[in-house]
């Protein structure tokens, strides 16, 4: 597959784009694609999820996701604005790929605010 995948006829996703996100409420939250690629006969987008709302106690206001694994028709459904493009991915983010890739892991169904929402809270239960 190239790096390019365009489920819906007006939504072009490629690597180093960075969307805001539909969320009510409104939030800060931006994802930047990382790498596309097919599963069997699932399209995957993994993105690293930017300023998703820390919680309590974490010493910040907000955090990055490193890794996230979507279905496309899924992530895309939930994109918005595209704010910028040629960004470059971090490394902390092919990190997070190589582990997802080498484990076999599965990919969000779910859109990017609710995946933020679940990892924090799963991050606030070990603080």
């Amino acid at each position: 597959m190239s790096d390019e995948v365009s489920p819906e006829p007006f939504l072009t996703l490629a690597p180093g784009q960075v969307w805001t996100v539909h969320a009510n409420p409104p939030t800060t939250l931006r994802v930047l694609i990382g790498k596309i690629e097919q599963l069997g006969e699932r399209p995957v987008v993994s993105v690293m999820l930017l300023g998703a709302r820390a919680p309590e106690g974490f010493g910040s206001e907000t955090l990055d996701i490193h890794h996230a694994p979507f279905d496309a028709p899924s992530l895309i459904a939930e994109l918005e604005d595209l704010e910028a493009e040629g960004v470059e991915v971090p490394a902390s983010f092919e990190d997070g790929y190589a582990q997802w890739k080498g484990n076999n892991g599965g990919v969000w169904t779910l859109g990017p605010a609710e995946v933020a929402g679940a990892v924090i809270e799963m991050a606030a239960k070990n603080l």
